[in-house]
């Protein structure tokens, strides 16, 4: 039995949709070999991890990953089709990006105007936030997007197939990232089981107990391929890979009102325009979208709102609107949950995907009856932003390539990106030096958190652990058999950055908040032969950056 849609778009069509991909295409292709900043921790820690996997490296065990073990293995497989570059990683984020927003327009066709789908997929692919923390969000973002879409197809059309295709979409995510896959899976069982209970007499699925049964498996083979990777491994080393529980993590826990008061400030900066390093330089099309997207938004809880006041248009809107309103609201609810434990704005970048998907639908559905000219306006007008944006995206990268000193030009790292150039020359430096000083066995170890440099000189780590923070609580067993495995490995070299000693929440000094007995194994064993760049000023995330290099005291 299939359930009539708001819209008349039931046939697919796929020369709009090879269109569309052709369109995400040009909007990505000026930051193809582009990163906001380069980062010698957390991108660092990306990288190395990908390297390590490529080389028959496995998650945990041969290093320190805080994610699901799954995206490692994707990003591997990009450095061995297109070669060891960060240009390769940044192409397989790019196809996951064009991906979810395909899925993004797949969701909306059988339900709202054509034109509004596909303005809501090019505003995606054009103001999709950069979430450069973690390679590993963009593999996560495409599995919600398409678990979303499957759920919107059973809405659609409640057939078993639909409950069935769940199955390894929900198992993909919890290998991805865990907390986010068991807060979708829960998303997943409420909205079918809502779903079930509107629509009636679809066979044996409509039972809520079946209904449940068939989300188990996911959750049983994810937990078997956790317990397999980490049996043998010691209980602090887990918990600092799995940063879920109390006192390993960063951030400390926030309230509601709080992490509200946050995005509040938020939306406000952005509405008022807020130059960052983080994004290309501010522009008339980014103030305008943030300004059209709050309007739009605003919008679409007003017609929210109206639905829900007037009874006319409650007996009106086919039931398949109100099914697909609540599922949206239940997945945007749940997967906010980092956000609002830590009140770091940030972790929305895993639901703003689907805070646009809910935004494009509610106009969608609202301005069916308004007149053709209003319509037209409001489609000239996204659309004017939106061309706006590409073109200052290919302004922006004509600007790159005419300033060298953007461009770093290192082993595997051939990209621009705005790091002021201190950090550059500084890690030129230190990666000459490494390159140059160890001989063929020898390894170094990189405090407390700085895997960039494993990558760039093919070195590995001798030791599965590469961060070392306050928060992360290493305990003294663990920096013992730090110790031995570093004798054991010849390991003459160390490498101490200025993080080591932040004003950073949660990281700490290295040697007096946190690992002791590796500060006086440094201090007694280690003498200082080099040092790059500024040590004067507090540290930062990529700036200042500082290195001193340590060499093993020979009897």
């Amino acid at each position: 039995m299939s359930i009539n849609p708001d819209g008349n778009n039931t046939k697919f069509n796929w020369r709009i949709l090879t269109l569309l991909t052709l369109c995400g295409i040009f909007i990505s292709l000026p930051f193809y070999n582009y990163l906001p900043l380069l980062i010698q921790g957390d991108v660092g820690h990306n990288l190395y991890s990908f390297k390590k996997t490529l080389e028959g490296g496995v998650p945990y065990k041969d290093y320190f990953w805080n994610y699901g073990p799954l995206m490692p293995y994707y990003y591997a497989a990009c450095f061995k089709l297109f070669g060891v570059q960060i240009s390769s990683i940044i192409l397989g984020k790019t196809f996951l990006n064009l991906l979810s927003g395909i899925l993004i327009y797949l969701s909306l066709i059988p339900f709202i105007e054509s034109a509004v789908a596909i303005l809501a997929v090019l505003w995606f692919w054009t103001f999709n936030t950069d979430f450069m923390y973690s390679f590993n969000h963009f593999g996560g973002v495409f599995v919600i997007l398409l678990i979303l879409y499957l759920i919107l197809q059973y809405i659609r059309k409640p057939e078993q197939k639909w409950i069935y295709l769940l199955q390894p979409s929900l198992l993909a995510l919890l290998l991805i990232k865990i907390n986010m896959g068991v807060a979708t899976t829960i998303s997943t069982v409420i909205s079918i089981l809502i779903i079930n209970s509107t629509y009636k007499n679809f066979g044996k699925l409509q039972k809520p107990v079946a209904s449940l049964k068939i989300f188990f498996l996911p959750i049983i083979l994810s937990a078997l391929t956790y317990v397999l990777l980490i049996i043998k491994l010691p209980t602090y080393y887990i918990l600092q890979c799995f940063p879920f529980f109390p006192g390993y993590d960063q951030f400390h826990r926030s309230s509601l009102a709080h992490a509200f008061q946050i995005l509040a400030k938020d939306i406000l900066t952005n509405i008022l325009g807020n130059p960052s390093l983080l994004e290309p330089a501010s522009t008339l099309s980014q103030d305008l979208s943030y300004k059209i997207f709050i309007m739009l938004s605003t919008f679409s809880i007003v017609c929210f709102s109206y639905f829900l006041i007037k009874k006319d248009y409650r007996k009106k809107t086919p039931s398949s609107t109100w099914l697909i309103i609540s599922t949206v609201i239940i997945f945007i609810l749940l997967l906010s949950h980092e956000f609002v434990l830590s009140a770091t704005i940030y972790r929305l970048g895993w639901v703003n995907p689907l805070i646009l998907l809910f935004v494009f639908f509610m106009v969608g559905i609202s301005i069916k009856n308004l007149k053709r000219i209003y319509k037209t306006i409001i489609f000239l007008g996204l659309i004017y932003v939106i061309a706006l944006a590409i073109h200052d995206k290919y302004e922006f990268k004509t600007g790159l390539t005419q300033n060298p000193r953007l461009f770093i030009h290192l082993k595997h790292t051939e990209i621009y990106a705005r790091n002021p150039p201190d950090w550059t020359n500084t890690v030129t430096k230190t990666t000459s030096y490494l390159k140059t000083h160890l001989k063929k066995n020898e390894t170094f170890l990189a405090l407390p958190y700085d895997p960039l440099y494993y990558y760039l000189t093919d070195i590995s780590n001798p030791i599965p652990e590469h961060m070392f923070f306050n928060y992360l609580n290493v305990p003294e067993e663990q920096e013992r058999r730090i110790i031995a495995d570093m004798e054991r490995k010849n390991t003459n070299y160390i490498l101490l950055s200025n993080r080591s000693n932040s004003r950073e929440q949660g990281l700490g000094q290295f040697g007096k908040s946190y690992c002791p007995l590796l500060a006086a194994y440094l201090k007694n064993h280690f003498k200082l032969v080099e040092s790059f760049g500024d040590w004067n000023n507090p540290a930062g995330w990529a700036w200042p950056h500082a290195v001193r290099i340590y060499k093993r005291i020979t009897p």
